[in-house]
């Protein structure tokens, strides 16, 4: 492989390195949620983290997992 052949294959990983570590620190810097931490669904839907707003993807998926783990029907 000529030299600009690994030049380009280092450059390539470091990108993918950087990218790798962008995502990991996004995902470890957020609210986490489990339903099977609460007793009742009362307090499984009072304990959901109040940065995720109504309608956003990660309250519904709560909202669904507390329904799903306490047995209540959805509203």
């Amino acid at each position: 492989m000529r030299k600009t052949g690994w030049i380009t294959a280092a450059v390539l990983a470091l990108a993918v390195l950087i990218i790798l570590a962008a995502l990991l620190s996004e995902i470890g810097s957020g609210p986490t949620f489990r339903a099977e931490d609460y007793t009742s669904y009362d307090e499984c839907i009072r304990n959901i983290p109040p940065e995720w707003g109504p309608g956003s993807l990660q309250r519904t998926g709560a909202e669904d997992a507390c329904h799903y783990v306490h047995r209540r029907p959805p509203r």
